[in-house]
């Protein structure tokens, strides 16, 4: 009967020779793995950044992110593969064959890890012998994966930072036509904002020069995302040059406000009470009326002056009339820039809002502040409101 340490003596001693081999082909699995899901994971990046630089003109991220995500990405490649390799590795009797494959020694490798009996030990020897004779045993070509990463590099590199128009090829046409497409756009936008607005001379100059040279940039061989950029800026500039009209709006709305509220001011229009005349409240009707026919051919800006202007020879009622003209002529051209999309929604409506007498946006202003609920009752006026009469304390029953 053999002795239990001759027994495991005879049979580790091929173990170092089975786990290199095991550890072997699990790294050459690994390496040809992650070089095939680096160069695949590389492509599929690099072709979705090609696709947004090609359908939307710009670069979906910018280059740090695009570098990091593809880094990442070869960090999950590499996990899967070590994963995928420990599953397809040799096993300890696939190694002890291919040992026995490798060093011709007819079965006896084999035999020598099934049967451990220490009767085997004449020819276990000579199968040990052959078998460490065996020096090509499996190894990872790390020279593919890195060949690998070094092709999914240039493919970021080449959709990142060359530009499209060297990429697209015969595609150039159609992309040019987006971009003249998006100028025309940019340009209706910018009638739009002169016809409504009434921009100075000057200002509506240096814009149309402006178009003008992306115009011709485009007709020669445009660079898509510096396009895109100075379309994008320009949309921008012509939207905040709306939104200065329309805070300008506001701003000679709250003055009108303050005219109606000053308690200096009569029925009649005079601000010094004796100072009108029967003629002379003929002549301001007059010309408030000229005024009113003349509101709907006003621009923006125009109407803004108007309403900021020295109104004082109007009586509350005429500036009451005056604010409810005004809103008729100024919801023209604020539909007209809302429509453009040089203005929001929620923007316009606060504006009209405005201009429709909401007590939230004619408060009590200037030295009407500093007054007391009752100094402000003497005066007529509506505590909350600062108007005379206030329908809406009236029909909620607030004094």
């Amino acid at each position: 009967m053999n002795s239990p340490d001759t027994t495991s003596k005879a049979s580790d001693s091929l173990e170092p020779l089975y786990h290199r081999v095991v550890r072997g082909s699990r790294l050459s699995l690994w390496g040809e793995t992650t070089a095939r899901g680096v160069l695949g994971s590389s492509l599929a990046f690099a072709g979705a950044l090609l696709v947004g630089r090609s359908i939307l003109g710009r670069d979906l991220i910018d280059s740090g992110s695009a570098w990091i995500m593809l880094g990442a990405s070869w960090l999950v490649v590499g996990a899967a593969a070590w994963w995928h390799a420990g599953e397809g590795a040799m096993t300890r009797r696939e190694a002890a064959l291919w040992l026995d494959l490798r060093s011709d020694a007819s079965g006896r490798v084999v035999t020598a890890n099934e049967i451990t009996e220490a009767s085997a030990a004449p020819w276990r020897s000579d199968a040990e012998s052959r078998a460490r004779g065996v020096i090509d045993v499996p190894r990872a070509r790390w020279s593919r994966t890195v060949l690998a990463m070094a092709l999914g590099a240039a493919a970021l590199f080449a959709t990142r930072y060359v530009p499209l128009r060297a990429l697209a090829g015969g595609g150039q046409g159609a992309i040019t036509e987006v971009l003249q497409e998006r100028l025309a756009d940019v340009m209706e936008k910018l009638e739009v904002l002169d016809e409504e607005v009434a921009l100075e001379e000057e200002e509506r100059a240096e814009l149309e020069a402006s178009l003008e040279r992306l115009e011709e940039a485009i007709q020669d061989d445009p660079d898509i995302e510096a396009t895109y950029e100075a379309l994008d800026r320009m949309e921008e500039q012509l939207a905040a040059r709306a939104e200065e009209a329309l805070a300008d709006a506001k701003a000679a709305l709250e003055s009108l406000a303050e005219q109606q509220l000053d308690p200096s001011r009569d029925a009649s229009g005079d601000a010094a009470p004796g100072a009108a005349s029967d003629v002379r409240s003929e002549e301001r009707q007059a010309g408030l009326q000229a005024m009113e026919q003349g509101l709907s051919d006003m621009a923006l800006a125009e109407l803004s002056r108007l309403a900021a202007g020295d109104l004082s020879e109007l009586s509350k009622d005429d500036l009451q009339r005056l604010s409810a003209a005004l809103e008729s002529a100024m919801s023209e051209p604020l539909s007209a820039l809302e429509d453009a999309g040089l203005l929001s929604s929620a923007r316009v409506d606060s504006l009209q809002n405005s201009l429709k007498g909401s007590p939230s946006s004619f408060k009590p202003a200037g030295e009407l502040r500093e007054l007391s609920d009752e100094q402000l009752a003497m005066l007529g006026l509506c505590p909350d409101c600062g108007q005379e009469p206030c329908d809406r304390c009236a029909s909620s029953g607030e004094p």
